[in-house]
């Protein structure tokens, strides 16, 4: 790998003395690990999606964005090649596998409540294939109506949306669905986003200094921005200029933040990537980045890297002001 471009680090890693390269403009940051803690997602945000799942399901099943969400999840079902998932809907249907494939022929769940329709997956499908590759026999090829998200298809479909939350699968509809779930419990209080104490006038500074400051998340732009929104601190989203998800790409693909600097108009020798993981950080030193690695209390241990780390972003701060 290539000598990366990185932040310099003039005292002992981890210790203030980072210095920015002066062609600095933007700052890209992860979040879980970066400038919230890295057990927020998954002890926090995910229990609270799947223990609401039915009761949102049931309460918010007649808006028309949850229809579709559930629409595409269904599908995704149909589709699953997962042993564990085609048991959880053999036991849904109490349709057992085509022979020799392990794959279930399923009843519709959908469609008006009309069983006779059926879609048969092929070994290996991809749920990320459903959307654009979708067949003439899908139980799916009409819309849902206003009363299709009965007690019954919820009931049905809970365990396999239970089951991708656990397996921390990054299927889009999910994302979206928990993302809306997540909104209803930021917007109730059950839920509040645990920003790092330093985080907040590390932006108000960066700000005030004219850099752009931008969010790289594996999570919902949506998801990102309750986090924020909602966090601990109050509403931090106006120190924030752009928001990125994996919809511009995967995070350890040196692309995907070529793709980022085109949409933020700069060179990526001005961009600094600030994340809790080295393949992240491999990436954008590939196209260019400067990088540092965050190495906050409760972060998972990396393998052996070269980069500079920080534990606090007052490190950064603390050289860049006068």
């Amino acid at each position: 790998m290539p000598e990366p471009n990185r932040a310099t680090n003039n005292q002992a890693s981890g210790a203030p003395g980072v210095l920015l390269p002066d062609t600095t403009t933007h700052i890209l940051l992860d979040i879980e690990g970066t400038t919230c803690p890295v057990s927020f997602v998954s002890e926090v945000l995910f229990p609270y999606a799947r223990s609401n799942l039915a009761s949102f399901l049931k309460s918010q099943g007649q808006q028309p964005a949850v229809i579709e969400l559930v629409q595409e999840l269904q599908q995704a079902w149909d589709l699953e090649s997962d042993p564990e998932a085609v048991q959880l809907r053999r036991k849904s249907s109490g349709k057992d596998p085509e022979p020799g494939t392990g794959i279930a022929t399923e009843p519709a769940i959908a469609n008006n409540g009309n069983r006779n329709s059926s879609v048969t997956a092929s070994p290996g499908s991809a749920p990320s294939e459903i959307v654009n590759n979708q067949t003439s026999g899908s139980a799916f090829t009409g819309e849902f109506n206003s009363s299709s998200l009965n007690a019954t298809r919820i009931h049905a479909l809970v365990p396999y949306l239970e089951w991708l939350i656990h397996q921390d699968r990054k299927l889009t509809p999910l994302k979206e669905l928990q993302g809306l779930i997540w909104e209803h419990g930021y917007a109730n209080g059950s839920l509040q986003g645990p920003i790092y104490a330093d985080v907040p006038p590390a932006l108000r500074d960066w700000k005030n200094q004219g850099l752009q400051i931008a969010v790289y998340s594996s999570g919902s732009v949506r998801a990102q921005q309750l986090i924020y929104q909602y966090s601990c601190f109050g509403d931090l989203r106006p120190w924030f200029s752009a928001w990125f998800d994996t919809r511009i790409g995967a995070k350890q693909r040196a692309e995907s933040y070529r793709s980022i600097c085109t949409e933020l108009q700069t060179d990526p020798s001005r961009i600094l990537f600030i994340s809790d993981v080295t393949f992240e950080l491999d990436a954008a030193a590939e196209a260019g980045y400067a990088v540092l690695i965050s190495e906050r209390e409760g972060n998972p241990p990396q393998p052996c890297h070269p980069y500079t780390s920080i534990k606090r972003f007052d490190a950064i701060r603390s050289i860049m002001m006068p």
